[in-house]
């Protein structure tokens, strides 16, 4: 499908049928139409369910594969979700690092991988905690960080025939 709409095939529209159809077909099975798949629009509609639907006791609840398996429902905004809570877990451990280090380090007793090992087994239990909160975070990476990653890819895109044709 990219390959005719690079090539502006005629057949696109008959592709992209039959690719919606079966996305319809996965999802009255119980599963979900793959990111790449998903419109920006679809995945904020998915977002907006999910916001309605679930909240932290219910992720707490749930087992691994069905976060999972939610998750990837999400559409593109879960995974930027999940970079930006780990990025908020680990800034938040460099007290607690530096401590660790200031402590242990610098008097002799360990070394720099020691401490971080020793940090990086600490931070496992912490893992549904991180996920369950990307999920949480995920409405609102939807709506105020989106749109602006999407203008941002769009400065990079090259121009189409008509733009071309326009300069």
């Amino acid at each position: 499908m990219k390959q005719a709409e690079e090539e502006k095939s005629p057949e696109l529209p008959a592709l992209r049928k039959e690719v919606e159809d079966l996305a319809k077909v996965v999802e009255s099975l119980g599963g979900s139409k793959p990111a790449e798949m998903m419109t920006l629009d679809e995945a904020e509609r998915k977002v907006r369910a999910v916001r309605e639907d679930l909240n932290f006791e219910k992720l707490w609840q749930m087992s691994n594969e069905e976060r999972w398996l939610l998750a990837q429902g999400l559409g593109p905004a879960f995974p930027i979700s999940l970079i930006l809570s780990y990025t908020l877990y680990w800034t938040l451990n460099i007290p607690f690092i530096s401590y660790a280090y200031y402590t242990t380090v610098l008097t002799g007793a360990a070394t720099m991988s020691l401490v971080m090992a020793g940090a990086y087994t600490a931070s496992i239990p912490f893992k549904p905690l991180i996920y369950i909160g990307a999920i949480l975070f995920t409405p609102w990476v939807a709506d105020n960080v989106m749109p602006g990653l999407s203008r941002f890819f769009k400065l990079f895109r090259l121009p189409d025939e008509r733009e071309l044709n326009e300069m």
